[in-house]
């Protein structure tokens, strides 16, 4: 039983697209429209991270008009 509501709890996964730096000025300077350049090329993998450790690696898509991401590779795990 107590590993049945384990399996319910909520896990945070996050897929990052890229990341980029810009100033305070260009941020509150934003619109509608602009364009934000990131450190990844469109070829990249996505990097997925499971409460907040890189665990996966995929690509993006659509299932049936919902945003989906398809896994595959999967982070070896690092011992030190």
């Amino acid at each position: 039983r107590f590993k049945e509501r384990l399996m319910e709890i909520p896990i945070e996964m996050i897929i990052r697209l890229g990341k980029t730096n810009i100033t305070g000025r260009q941020l509150l300077n934003m619109e509608v429209g602009d364009v934000i350049l990131l450190n990844t090329d469109v070829e990249d993998l996505l990097e997925a991270e499971v409460q907040g450790v890189r665990k996966y690696f995929g690509v993006p898509g659509l299932v049936k008009a919902n945003k989906a991401f398809q896994i595959v590779k999967v982070e070896e795990p690092r011992f030190i």
